[in-house]
């Protein structure tokens, strides 16, 4: 199973190499240098040549940015900026794959001026997005407090019940354990996580359409809290905003998922639709309800804006990798990183 990070727009960084137990002999090939396409390019060609399973971790743009296999006793991971990967016990633990060891740096020299202008500009136009999307957090967070005063607790908790007792079993004395990956994050097609993807992971969804996750987000900790209580594991999907607020929920063992959205609607056969109105208590002012749509279109607005400037970032992105590729010996690079991984 494959897992999103949202990589430069957060704090939090790579997110799954981080959640996964690792043996003592474990060895991680850091990566540090451009062109970004090589790397992602190698991690497909290692998890390719190998019959063990290697899990992956995507950027933004879903481009492999770190791969692990277990079985192997090996990751790779990309330490280039913005993943800030240094290496813990040099050699010993891990060790840096410099790509300039693969490239003509005269070529590069010659092309320093267009390599400086085009980093400079990557780099403002993700200071850009990143303003953007924490403008729209501020926004989301500002809705979530005003209905949050409207919601009706008694009939969330009572709906909670009357769900799990539809889709779970009692206690069994036993604790489930969680795991949290990111899920949402802004890539060059919007802001969601696909469905698709969502919909291969279990057969039963419930899709709560809240945009200002007030009522959802207490909904879906309330069924993560019931599955773990009795002896069920569940996979939590953070938000990209924050990198602390569940999104979505699956629990692997009865096959049943929670997915939130905020904005779209998606259809998806067997999925049961809950909307927040029935939450909100009866005298749910007007005013409250201006806002609220108002928070709505500003939000849209500015992830729409943040997603013009990601493809921006993508475009020029590309751009430098050309100028990269164009002095680097990608045969011999591809060809000793296999060589490294899988002897």
């Amino acid at each position: 199973m494959n897992f999103f990070c949202s990589q430069a727009y957060t704090k939090n960084g790579l997110t799954y190499l981080k959640n996964q137990p690792k043996q003592n002999n474990h060895f991680t090939y850091i990566i540090k240098g451009y062109p970004d396409s090589l790397k992602h390019k190698i991690m497909k060609q290692v998890q390719e040549s190998t019959p063990c399973e290697c899990k992956i971790e995507y950027d933004y743009n879903e481009n492999p940015v770190s791969l692990l296999c277990a079985e192997k006793g090996f990751s790779i991971v990309d330490g280039t900026s913005p993943n800030p990967v240094e290496p813990q016990t040099y050699g010993i633990t891990d060790t840096i794959i410099d790509l300039n060891a693969y490239q003509n740096l005269q070529i590069l020299n010659q092309r320093r001026d267009e390599v400086l202008d085009l980093l400079k500009e990557i780099k403002k136009e993700e200071r850009r997005c990143a303003g953007f999307i924490s403008a729209a957090k501020g926004i989301a967070d500002d809705c979530k407090r005003i209905e949050s005063t409207s919601l009706n607790h008694p009939k969330i908790n009572r709906f909670s019940a009357k769900l799990w007792k539809t889709y779970g079993t009692p206690p069994t004395g036993k604790i489930g354990k969680e795991k949290k990956y990111f899920a949402n994050v802004l890539t060059t097609n919007g802001c969601e996580f696909p469905l698709e993807k969502f919909s291969g992971m279990c057969d039963r969804i419930s899709i709560i359409n809240d945009f200002s996750m007030a009522a959802a987000s207490l909904i879906t900790d309330k069924i993560r809290l019931y599955a773990l209580s009795c002896g069920y594991d569940v996979i939590s999907f953070l938000d990209f905003l924050d990198g602390k607020t569940i999104r979505h929920i699956i629990i692997p063992e009865i096959s049943y998922g929670i997915y939130c959205e905020r904005t779209s609607f998606v259809t998806f056969e067997n999925a049961k639709r809950i909307r927040k109105t029935r939450f909100m208590k009866e005298d749910f002012e007007k005013s409250i309800k201006s806002r609220a749509l108002f928070c709505k279109k500003a939000y849209i607005e500015l992830i729409a804006e943040a997603n013009k400037t990601l493809k921006c970032v993508y475009n020029l992105k590309k751009n430098l990798d050309n100028v990269y590729l164009s002095a680097t010996d990608e045969k011999k690079f591809l060809a000793e990183i296999v060589k490294k991984c899988l002897p």
